[in-house]
């Protein structure tokens, strides 16, 4: 990304669970199957002992990429998974290992997005 990638990136519209389109696109450096994390910042964090922040808490809502890009806008779909593993014993071929597409964690306009 360019220099203008600097600017912050957030949720713009949410489409469904699974896409959400960002305010960033090809002329701010964003590149097609680039892979994104969202996240909410949570609350400031601060050292018990020295009292100086730590930061703000990011609360993931999931990881993406790009499947469509604009000059200004960014699709960005779900590319969390979840491994299933099924034992249906010996004779019927052990284990079998499946993954089932996981949808964004109740993502929001605003929330943000960074480049991963």
């Amino acid at each position: 990304m360019t220099e203008k990638s600097n600017l912050i990136i957030k949720i713009i519209k949410v489409i469904d669970d699974y896409k959400v389109v960002i305010n960033k696109g090809s002329l701010d450096g964003i590149k097609y199957g680039q892979s994104f994390l969202i996240y909410k910042e949570d609350e400031e964090l601060f050292d018990p002992d020295t009292k100086e922040s730590l930061g703000f808490l990011e609360i993931v809502k999931g990881k993406g990429k790009i499947v469509h890009l604009q000059p200004k806008i960014s699709t960005i779909e779900s590319t969390s998974k979840k491994i299933i593993k099924t034992n249906r014993g010996i004779m019927f071929g052990g284990t079998v290992v499946t993954e089932e597409d996981l949808p964004f964690d109740n993502v929001e306009v605003n929330d943000l997005v960074k480049p991963i």
